[in-house]
C-alpha cells in the first residue's frame, strides 16, 4: 500500500502529481497498458521517485482508485446538497444525468466509474470489495436523506422507503454500466424508459 509516513508539503504535492497523471494514464490505457515510465515522465520525475511513495504499480493503482472515489463522492455530495430543496424527481433525475458526461476517457470520473465496475483481473477481488463496501454504500448514504424527506412528506413507511431507494440504486448501477460499455444514445434511451417507469411508480407509491 502507499506508504503512510509523514510527508513534507513537497512530498504531498509530488504524490498528488503522480496520482493525477496516473489516473489519466490508467483511464486511457487500462491497467495492463499503463506505463510507469510514461507516468513518471509526464509527472516530471524519475522512476525511483514513484517507488519512494508506492510499493508497486498495483499499489499506485489502488491509491488512484481511493483518490478518484473521494473526488467523485465529493462531487456527488455537493450536487445533493445544492439541490436538497428540490422535488425528489428533479433531484434523482439530475443525479442520473451527472453520468451523461464523465469528462472524457482521461478524466478521474471516467477512471473511477470504469474501474469500480470493471477492475483489472489481478486486483478484481480487492477493487470489487471496495466498490461493494465503500462506493455503493456511500452513494446510497448520500441519497438516503433525499428519500427520507420524500417518505416523511408522503407518510411512506420505512420499509417502502428502503424499497424505493434500493430500486433506484439498481437502476443507477445498470445505467452507469450502459454508459460505460454502450454509447450516449443507448444510455439516454434506457434512461428515458426506466426513469419514466420509476418516476410514475414513485408518484403512486
Amino acid at each position: 500500500m502507499m506508504r503512510e509516513e509523514a510527508l513534507t508539503v513537497k512530498g504531498r504535492k509530488t504524490v498528488e502529481r503522480i496520482i493525477n497523471v496516473a489516473i489519466s494514464e490508467f483511464a486511457r490505457n487500462g491497467y495492463a497498458g499503463a506505463s510507469i515510465s510514461k507516468i513518471t515522465k509526464q509527472a516530471g520525475l524519475n522512476k525511483s521517485s514513484i517507488y519512494t511513495h508506492f510499493d508497486s504499480k498495483a499499489d499506485l493503482f489502488c491509491a488512484c482508485i481511493s483518490e478518484a472515489t473521494d473526488r467523485r463522492l465529493s462531487y456527488l455530495g455537493k450536487y445533493i446538497n445544492d439541490n436538497k430543496e428540490k422535488d425528489i424527481g428533479e433531484v434523482l433525475y439530475g443525479f442520473l444525468m451527472l453520468y451523461d458526461d464523465l469528462g472524457g476517457e482521461g478524466s478521474d470520473a471516467y477512471f473511477h466509474e470504469r474501474f469500480a465496475y470493471f477492475p483489472p483481473e489481478d486486483l478484481k477481488s480487492e477493487i470489487t470489495d471496495f466498490t461493494s463496501n465503500v462506493i455503493i454504500v456511500q452513494v446510497q448514504a448520500l441519497l438516503k436523506p433525499v428519500f427520507d424527506k420524500w417518505a416523511k412528506a408522503k407518510g411512506v413507511a420505512e420499509e417502502r422507503r428502503e424499497n424505493a431507494l434500493v430500486a433506484f440504486m439498481s437502476m443507477y448501477d445498470g445505467l452507469i454500466i450502459e454508459r460505460l460499455i454502450g454509447n450516449r444514445e443507448k444510455f439516454l434511451h434506457r434512461l428515458k424508459h426506466t426513469w419514466s417507469f420509476y418516476r410514475e411508480a414513485l408518484e403512486k407509491y
